[in-house]
């Protein structure tokens, strides 16, 4: 019986789950600080939460790789991987946030920190977890980064379509609801600014 270590080095399956904090923490900042900071040109909190994203990348994959060694997989990939994540769910908060105002971004941190991480694989694998709950968490930014991250990695060969496809849509469905939200407030400028007849 040959025994094979899936994760070099004997990093534990937990601290692997870490991998997708740079990518929460990325989002989750880049979508506060625009929404609080960027109040007049609501364009510029797309490229505010891009480039918030950039870095959480860069940074994430550097620390988690070549700084304390926890991944040894390709840092680009990683970090790109890290990227999606934090544009994920920074359009998404920063999406409901713009719609709905500032109940939206309590709202979707709160789904994706309080139902995205414990249903998304971070403390447990979601195979181990109830359905539908595992299953809907597995697609959340959250879980998805994790299956994403791991697989990049430590299971090189294995397809990572499907997760790639998953943040695209997030963060489509985030841009589409911030783009949503820019266009309400301009109509209700509109309205205001319109003389009374």
């Amino acid at each position: 019986l040959t025994v094979t270590d899936v994760v070099p080095g004997g990093t534990s399956a937990g601290m692997s789950n870490l991998t997708m904090i740079p990518a929460l923490i990325g989002g989750l900042m880049s979508a506060v600080l625009s929404f609080l900071l960027v109040k007049k040109n609501l364009a510029n909190r797309i490229v505010a939460i891009v480039a918030g994203a950039v870095l959480a990348g860069l940074i994430g994959a550097a620390v988690l790789g070549p700084w304390f060694g926890v991944l040894d997989g390709s840092y680009w990939l990683t970090a790109f991987g890290l990227m999606m994540g934090a544009l994920a769910v920074g359009l998404t908060i920063s999406g409901l946030a713009t719609l709905i105002g500032p109940a939206g971004l309590g709202l979707g941190a709160l789904t994706i920190v309080m139902f995205g991480n414990p249903w998304g694989g971070f403390m447990a694998p979601t195979e181990f977890l109830a359905d539908p709950w595992g299953s809907i968490g597995a697609h959340m930014p959250n879980g998805t980064v994790i299956s994403l991250i791991k697989s990049i990695n430590f299971f090189p060969d294995a397809s990572t379509g499907n997760q790639w496809l998953t943040l695209v849509i997030w963060a489509f469905c985030g841009l589409a609801l911030l783009l949503a939200g820019i266009a309400l407030q301009k109509r209700k400028a509109n309205k205001l600014a319109a003389p009374v007849a």
